[in-house]
């Protein structure tokens, strides 16, 4: 037996001798990336700080484009932060690289130790104490490097973010290249993209129909990568006026987007959409849509699968190039959904805007037709986009973009947590709710329910005694009832905000009361000889004299 378990042991340390080189291989491995990574950061770092000092030593502004000195001092200190980020980075780095030097020379002494030492019971427990420091040590080097951009990216972006004259200064160079190119570029005659349909654009530009017309797809290209964060991109602009978004809409085939804010391109391409000769949707396709959407809601209740089954009829009918323009259309807003914390624009918000551009429901569909004649229609083809925005990942699941069902995801869990901390508040919001639907009588009602309390139950002994009190106690507690019942119509009448000589009137008659009951209780006259008996209470009970609030001390404002 003991020749059996040698042999066992002599195996597992051959074992973990043999294991020993590929760990040693993958931290040599990361310790050559972080060296190469801390060369490319070094170079990085000297590349600004010369920048930099060349900026300042040829007076930036004096360079046409900076009218002031504070600006050119702004951008200075821009690429100086940008340079001293990138250095700290590099000294996350340097601490990753030697923690990585520290674990190869540990191994190396192990491997050492194999060859050296014969003793099994030494070489498996320090191999066991460096493989359980490896087992935390391999993910903090990777958190570690992670962390370090991490760094980098977050006060980066809160630098820029809230750095408003940087902010001012780039807007006002957009705005002048905006008017610039408005003013300047001048159309060609042969643009096709003016009220026409697609078909008749990708022959011009010789594309096939699974393509975008050029234009179209530098547009869709744009808002996708930098118009999904602008706040209610779709709507209406306030960077250009209706005759800059005409002008743009007309010089679309030598346009250059890069140059304009997003919400400009977004109300360009809604125009585009809105005058096309032949909408996203034709005619027979919207009017498919909208007779089977209204026999959907005459049934109790359509599932999103008969729906989407109707959706899937209606896209067979269509054009194939009208196709592909509404798959480009439906993936920007889903980006721009899953940003709708920061955009505002919902799926709900887009088929708003987009409904009215994308379907139609008039051979006639000019927009005054639109108003006057189909003006009821357009319900059911915002409630028809919506659903094929909300659905979009299953009509075409693989068009989705993995980031962005990722980004929705999260948004979804906050949601969800959000409203589990909320649960302990659930009741009372129902409640709310309630309350604003029954109305303002029935909200009164529940005040003075909540108001009203059980009084606690008096012991009947006690009660006893009271009855048999003297009529001075009786009196006593006939006077608080008065002078409390008249309280309580003076808070009530302040309440209601009644008329001032209606409050004077209620105050005039609660110091006559009062006048009397001093003057009625000055006259009572009781016999000393015989005085009433005492309840069987702690200590003798003294009349309390009551008082009541003067009216020349009470606010009737």
């Amino acid at each position: 037996m003991k020749k059996r378990s040698h042999e066992k042991v002599i195996k597992s340390v051959e074992t973990k001798k043999q294991e020993l080189p590929k760990i040693l291989s993958f931290w040599e491995k990361q310790k050559m990336f972080l060296f190469n990574l801390n060369q490319k950061l070094s170079d990085v770092c000297e590349l600004v700080k010369a920048h930099c000092s060349f900026l300042e030593e040829s007076q930036i502004h004096q360079i046409t484009g900076f009218n002031k000195n504070c600006h050119s001092e702004h951008i200075l200190e821009a690429i100086s932060f940008i340079g001293s980020g990138f250095d700290i980075l590099k000294q996350e780095m340097v601490c990753s690289n030697n923690k990585a030097d520290e674990i190869i020379n540990e191994l190396k002494n192990m491997k050492k130790l194999f060859y050296s030492s014969k003793n099994s019971e030494t070489l498996t427990s320090t191999y066991y104490n460096l493989n359980e420091r490896i087992k935390w040590e391999t993910p903090l080097l990777f958190s570690n490097i992670f962390h370090g951009f991490q760094t980098l990216f977050t006060t980066g972006d809160l630098f820029f973010s809230c750095n408003d004259t940087l902010t001012m200064i780039t807007e006002q160079a957009q705005k002048a290249k905006q008017n610039y190119v408005i003013k300047n570029v001048e159309p060609k005659p042969n643009v096709l993209y003016c009220g026409t349909k697609l078909k008749e654009i990708l022959e011009s530009e010789g594309r096939p129909y699974y393509q975008l017309p050029r234009m179209i797809e530098n547009i869709l290209i744009y808002l996708y990568n930098k118009g999904c964060t602008t706040h209610g991109i779709f709507r209406e602009t306030t960077n250009a006026s209706i005759r800059d978004v005409e002008e743009i809409y007309h010089r679309m085939g030598v346009t250059d987007f890069e140059d304009l804010p997003p919400d400009v391109v977004a109300n360009v391409f809604k125009k585009f959409l809105r005058e096309m000769k032949e909408k996203v949707f034709p005619y027979d396709v919207s009017m498919y849509l909208l007779k089977e959407w209204q026999k959907g809601r005459a049934k109790t209740r359509t599932t999103s699968a008969e729906k989407r089954k109707i959706v899937l009829e209606g896209l067979k009918m269509m054009p194939p190039e009208n196709v592909t323009l509404l798959r480009s259309i439906l993936k920007l807003c889903s980006k721009i959904d899953s940003m709708s914390d920061i955009n505002a624009m919902t799926n709900k918000n887009l088929a708003v805007c987009l409904a009215p551009t994308l379907m139609t429901v008039s051979e006639d569909a000019t927009p005054r037709t639109l108003d006057l004649k189909t003006g009821g229609e357009i319900v059911g083809c915002i409630e028809i986009i919506t659903f094929i925005l909300i659905d979009y990942p299953h009509i075409y699941p693989n068009d989705v973009d993995v980031n962005v069902t990722r980004r929705s995801r999260r948004m979804s869990q906050r949601l969800v947590t959000c409203l589990a901390e909320g649960m302990n508040e659930e009741e009372e919001i129902y409640k709310g709710i309630e309350q604003i639907k029954k109305g303002t009588q029935e909200e009164s009602d529940i005040a003075k329910s909540r108001e009203e309390t059980n009084p606690p139950l008096i012991p009947k002994p006690l009660l006893d005694d009271i009855r048999m009190g003297s009529p001075m106690l009786k009196e006593t507690r006939q006077n608080k009832e008065k002078g409390t019942s008249l309280l309580k119509k003076r808070c009530f009448a302040v309440n209601l905000n009644l008329t001032q000589q209606d409050k004077k009137e209620l105050l005039k008659e609660n110091d006559i009361i009062q006048e009397k009951d001093v003057e009625n209780s000055s006259t009572v006259n009781y016999d000393i000889s015989n005085p009433p008996p005492v309840p069987p209470r702690r200590g003798n009970l003294k009349q309390k004299q009551s008082i009541y609030p003067n009216s020349s001390n009470l606010d009737i404002n």
